[in-house]
C-alpha cells in the first residue's frame, strides 16, 4: 500500500520530463519552467489525496483488505498512517528526479539518495533499537529519509531555474484540498462506523473522500488545461471539465 500512490506518478515523468527536456533543447525556458511547475501540480494532486487517505483510513482500509487476520491489520495500522504521510514525499521525490535529469542535473538525485540513506540508517538505529519504540521506529526513519530527499532536490531544483518556481503555488492548492478531504473522510467513517458495518463505513467514506476531493480540486483550480495538454486525450479532458 505504501508504494501504490508512487506507481501513479512514474507515468507522469514518462510523459511530462521529455517535454521538459525537448523545451531546454529548444533553448525555450519560459516552457520549461510552465511544464516543470505542471508536473509538482500534477504529482501534488495525485499524490496529497492518496497519502492522506492511507493516514486517516489506515486502521479500516487494512481491516477491508485483511479480514481474515484482524490482529495483524490492527497492529500494523500505525506503520501505513506514517507511510501514508512517506508515500506523498516518496511521489515528490520520483518527480523531482525526474526534473532534476531533464534539466542536467542528473547526479544531484544520487547524491540526495545518499543522504537520505545515511538518515534512515541513524534513524533506524536510534529508534528501533530503543526498546520504548521498536519496530515502530521504522516508518518514521523512513518518512525522515524521504522528507530530505525531497527537500533537497526541491532546494537543487529552486537553483536550477533561478527561483522562477513558485512552489507554494504548486502546492498549497492540492494540500488544502486533500486536508479537508481527510477530515471528510474521516469524520464519515466515525458517523458511519457506529450504525453500519466497518467495512461499509470504510467504502463509503472513501468514495465520497473521492466526490469531495474532485469538487475542490476543481472548483479552486488545482489543475489547469495547460497541464493536461501534455498526456493522451488531456486536452479533450480539459475541455469537458471545462478548465482554464
Amino acid at each position: 500500500l505504501f508504494v501504490l500512490p508512487p506507481s501513479f506518478i512514474y507515468p507522469l515523468s514518462v510523459s511530462l520530463i521529455p517535454a521538459i527536456t525537448q523545451s531546454r533543447a529548444r533553448r525555450d525556458e519560459n516552457a520549461a519552467t510552465r511544464l516543470t511547475a505542471s508536473a509538482l501540480r500534477i504529482t501534488a494532486l495525485l499524490a496529497f489525496p492518496m497519502g492522506a487517505g492511507l493516514t486517516v483510513l489506515a486502521g479500516p482500509i487494512l481491516h477491508l483488505l485483511y479480514p481474515a487476520v484482524p490482529e495483524t491489520a490492527e497492529a500494523a495500522a500505525y506503520h501505513l498512517t506514517v507511510l501514508g504521510i512517506a508515500s506523498i514525499f516518496v511521489c515528490l521525490m520520483v518527480a523531482t528526479n525526474g526534473i532534476l535529469q531533464a534539466h542536467g542535473r542528473e547526479r544531484v538525485p544520487i547524491w540526495t539518495l545518499l543522504c537520505g540513506g545515511a538518515l534512515k540508517i541513524v534513524t533506524n538505529y536510534l529508534m528501533v533499537g530503543n526498546p520504548d519504540m521498536g519496530i515502530r521506529g521504522a516508518p518514521v526513519g523512513t518518512l525522515y529519509s524521504y522528507a530530505l530527499i525531497v527537500v533537497l532536490n526541491m532546494i537543487a531544483v529552486y537553483r536550477c531555474l533561478n527561483g522562477q518556481v513558485d512552489f507554494f503555488r504548486c502546492l498549497w492548492r492540492p494540500a488544502l484540498c486533500a486536508a479537508v478531504m481527510a477530515l471528510g473522510a474521516r469524520s464519515v467513517f466515525s458517523l458511519l462506523s457506529g450504525h453500519v458495518s466497518q467495512n461499509l463505513a470504510t467504502v463509503t467514506a472513501i468514495a465520497l473522500a473521492v466526490l469531495v476531493y474532485a469538487v475542490l480540486a476543481l472548483a479552486l483550480g488545482a489543475v489547469t488545461s495547460d497541464d493536461l495538454k501534455h498526456f493522451p486525450n488531456g486536452q479533450k479532458w480539459a475541455q469537458r471539465l471545462h478548465l482554464r
